[in-house]
């Protein structure tokens, strides 16, 4: 948020997508290993048998995970809105 306050504009993070594939890979990695891997059909499983919405971890992991954001990891762009309707 101070990035984005930083800016003094309408903004928001938007992840690159190095960033991302890197992300998906480790929590692909980390489900393989997990019973929502295990070849049993399950919602949580997308058309390629990919977890793509549950944590493979405890919750304090997640929170230790997500606490701190790496700003390099994040592209800071202009917002626009689609329609006048529509707020940033």
């Amino acid at each position: 948020l101070q990035q984005l306050d930083k800016t003094g504009k309408s903004t928001f993070p938007d992840v690159r997508p190095e960033a991302q594939k890197q992300y998906n890979a480790i929590i692909q990695q980390k489900t393989a290993k997990t019973v929502w891997a295990s070849g049993c059909r399950s919602w949580y499983l997308d058309s390629k048998n990919q977890n793509r919405s549950i944590w493979p971890g405890l919750t304090l992991d997640y929170r230790k995970a997500t606490r701190r954001v790496n700003v390099t990891d994040y592209d800071i762009v202009p917002c626009r809105q689609p329609s006048p309707s529509m707020a940033c």
